[in-house]
């Protein structure tokens, strides 16, 4: 069996709401947050790419800790991302801003990663979280925190178009 699947412990998993929102888990912690209104003005939310690999990076931010010196899978339910997050590659310029963070952050934390793709329908606990099913949420996941993670607000810049400069950790 493929040794990046034998490690249970430390796989996350991440969905995007269209216009609503994302929703990553990781073992028992969680973090899922409404797309801001400037996103929509400024025409972010038709940007599917960037919204499915925004959770990802939201993930190595917040657990790069917990993370540092492991290898870690993320599971998304979207063909183009989970590329793009294995050759570390977009002609995209906005998603490259992500994959730089992304990029940047594992080599500081010595963090390995791959993505595989999952199915939509077998992405069921992060599809609640996107979708703010909160009563859904808790039947798939018993197991998880009752409040959810604090969202670094500042990793919403990560949409702001601009110099290199933004394309740091935050």
């Amino acid at each position: 069996q493929d040794p990046w699947e034998l490690s249970t412990s430390l796989q996350v998993h991440s969905d995007v709401a269209g216009s609503l929102g994302f929703g990553v888990i990781f073992r028992r912690q969680w973090c899922a947050q409404r797309w801001p209104a400037s996103w929509e003005e400024s025409g972010i939310l038709r940007d599917l790419t960037f919204l499915e690999l925004f959770p990802i990076v939201v993930a190595i931010h917040l657990w790069r800790n917990t993370f540092k010196d492991k290898r870690i899978l993320f599971w998304c339910d979207n063909l183009a991302v989970v590329k793009i997050v294995n050759s570390q590659y977009s002609r995209s310029e906005r998603v490259m801003r992500l994959v730089r963070c992304f990029v940047l952050i594992c080599l500081q934390f010595n963090i390995s990663f791959r993505a595989r793709h999952v199915a939509g329908v077998d992405n069921c606990i992060a599809d609640a979280l996107s979708r703010f099913q909160e009563e859904r949420f808790r039947e798939l996941a018993p197991f998880a925190d009752p409040a959810p993670m604090d969202f670094p607000p500042e990793l919403w810049n990560l949409g702001n178009s601009g110099s290199s400069k933004e394309s740091g950790p935050p």
